[in-house]
């Protein structure tokens, strides 16, 4: 009975493709923006210059990892939903990309099994958007799962998923199948079976109304050919007014891809959605067929081999806010009407405490009211403020900004009880930019942050947190340049191992931020220091984490007992970072470390 149900269920999204496909040729064949030679683009131009698409899991964008993790969403047949030995949903496999399209060797991601036949992304708590031709009407909806964090945690190894990672699609809120020649919207805004938020969270939407700039980075992310999800970062506006509520970009899209979220650079929000490929009259989708040494044919990625290539039609995200908040009510997060739900402390939204995971929470405080006069910037009693809360039980290094809001939103964190005696840390405008930026050592206790307004200013937020494992003490060492720093790990707590060297040791740390130009770079750490300084006498073990990624560095034994780390995909943008000093076995005391760190 499973076989018959796995064969059913891959000839259902077989199908499914072939009518999917059908209909992008049929309605979207003859939207090559006007201004591209076609002798330029190589004939059959779906990959822009060369395939840019990387897993999530090895994306160095934190901003971007983080949305394909929380907010993006596989578009799934029901015949491929089955159940478990305790009823809850599961996914049947697919067919792999390989076997479904007959690739050529050597294709790239063709043993990945394809699942969705669109993509979209969480806008709200229970709202997902997508194009209008992915889910037309009730009867789709009705036989649609939404699929989260359907992507790869390592080389061959897929994130496995749990009961709340499969949704059922409940309803229609607005849609319209459009025709992108004719510059008609095409999009639809699907409510989920409940709400989804906690497990998952929102991407912030841009709501400004104007056109991207020619030659502006755009990125997506997707399911293309309903694989698990890609990110490509290396697009760029081709054409910004491609009929009207459309822009042509550079990025590598393929059937699939349809829904898929398209991200501004500035200031990392959803700007569009993926809809169609340009595509000329008789041209092939994203494949194209070539022989085979011994006979017969296989399919091979199409490629475009300029940069003024456009390959990706994308609709402003803008029409279907408009469609949306016709009737406010339907969403306060984006609609920015009424009273927001986390306007008090005492509704202030729970958060979970996830290591190394940046999150993304955005909303608006137009109609707020007050209630915290924080203790930093141009303090205002009238100013309105929002709130999250959140509750440790072991001590963690706690970093949030808000960079990328609307206006010059300050952060303020409280512990224990909402008052401005209690308020902890207070940032108004940290990087030169106007917003907050706070990072801190944090004991356990009931924590709260506000965002509030600086000068008493309000408008559309977005806060990125990030958590990282903490030791007794916390040492902040700037994020450039070449320095000596002593301590001891002597008596203090062991509160975690680190992945290599083993032992159950005490461990203290260092750690840095950064702003939302710092281009990344490289980490090196040493305990191989000369006799002149502090060099330990014990086995030490260093490693390094990031607070937007589980990626651990760790070195143990590089110069006899002592370590030596390198770590140069430190990601970049805002955030925090930290060197952990531990020691192998029962290992403990004194040290020096040189720390060097440089950008690109």
């Amino acid at each position: 009975m499973t076989q018959h149900r796995n064969n059913r269920a891959r000839e259902d999204l077989a199908s499914r493709g072939r009518r999917l496909a059908a209909l992008m040729v049929a309605s979207l064949c003859a939207c090559a923006p006007d201004d591209l030679d076609p002798a330029q683009r190589g004939g059959q131009p779906v990959i822009s210059e060369s395939d840019d698409r990387k897993e999530v899991f090895e994306h160095e964008n934190a901003w971007m990892r983080s949305y394909a993790e929380q907010a993006t969403v596989a578009l799934v047949d029901e015949s491929l939903i089955g159940s478990d030995s305790n009823g809850l949903p599961t996914l049947l496999d697919g067919p792999t990309l390989g076997e479904f399209l007959n690739l050529c060797p050597g294709e790239r991601f063709a043993e990945q099994r394809r699942h969705a036949f669109c993509s979209g992304t969480l806008i709200d708590d229970d709202l997902v958007l997508t194009s209008g031709h992915c889910v037309p009407d009730a009867a789709t909806c009705a036989r649609t799962h939404f699929i989260f964090n359907d992507h790869y945690i390592a080389p061959g190894v897929r994130r496995p998923l749990f009961y709340t990672d499969i949704i059922p699609c409940r309803e229609v809120v607005v849609s319209q199948v459009g025709d992108p020649n004719l510059g008609e919207p095409d999009f639809a805004i699907l409510r989920t079976a409940g709400r989804v938020t906690g497990w998952h969270q929102p991407a912030p939407v841009r709501r400004d109304a104007g056109l991207l700039d020619p030659g502006q980075h755009v990125k997506v992310v997707g399911f293309p050919w309903g694989i698990p999800a890609k990110i490509d970062m290396e697009g760029s506006v081709v054409n910004n007014s491609h009929r009207p509520n459309y822009f042509v970009s550079s990025l590598d899209t393929f059937a699939g891809n349809a829904g898929s979220g398209v991200y501004e650079s500035d200031g990392y929000t959803l700007a569009g959605i993926h809809v169609a490929r340009t595509l000329l009259p008789g041209e092939n989708l994203d494949y194209h067929p070539v022989p085979r040494p011994g006979g017969g044919t296989c399919n091979t990625a199409t490629v475009c081999s300029t940069p003024l290539c456009g390959t990706s039609v994308s609709m402003y995200v803008r029409p279907a806010l408009d469609a949306l908040c016709a009737d406010p009510s339907r969403s306060q997060r984006l609609c920015g009407t009424g009273s927001p739900p986390n306007d008090a402390c005492a509704s202030a939204t729970g958060l979970f405490t996830w290591l190394s995971r940046q999150q993304t929470f955005s909303g608006f405080t137009t109609a707020a009211g007050h209630s915290i006069t924080p203790s930093c910037g141009r303090r205002m009693a009238t100013a309105p403020d929002v709130f999250y809360r959140f509750e440790l039980t072991n001590p963690l290094l706690f970093y949030a900004d808000a960079f990328t809001s609307d206006y010059p939103a300050m952060l303020f964190l409280m512990k224990d009880t909402c008052a401005a005696s209690a308020i902890v840390a207070c940032n108004a405008g940290a990087c030169g930019t106007g917003q907050g930026q706070i990072t801190r050592r944090l004991d356990p206790g009931t924590y709260f942050l506000g965002v509030s307004g600086n000068g008493g200013t309000r408008g559309r937020y977005n806060v990125h947190m990030q958590f990282l494992p903490a030791t007794d003490t916390a040492v902040p060492i700037p994020s450039s340049g070449t320095r000596t720093v002593t301590g001891t790990t002597a008596g203090a707590t062991n509160y975690r191992d680190a992945t290599c060297g083993g032992g159950n040791s005490p461990e203290t740390m260092f750690y840095f931020t950064t702003c939302p130009d710092y281009r990344g770079g490289e980490l090196r750490a040493s305990t191989c220091n000369t006799a002149t300084l502090t060099r330990a006498t014990w086995d030490t073990v260093l490693y390094a984490r990031q607070g937007n990624s589980p990626t651990e560095f760790c070195n143990d034994n590089s110069c006899g007992l002592q370590s030596l780390l390198r770590a140069s995909r430190l990601s970049a943008g805002s955030g925090v970072r930290a060197i952990y000093v531990d020691g192998a076995e029962t290992g403990e005391g004194p040290f020096s470390m040189l720390v060097s760190l440089t950008s690109p």
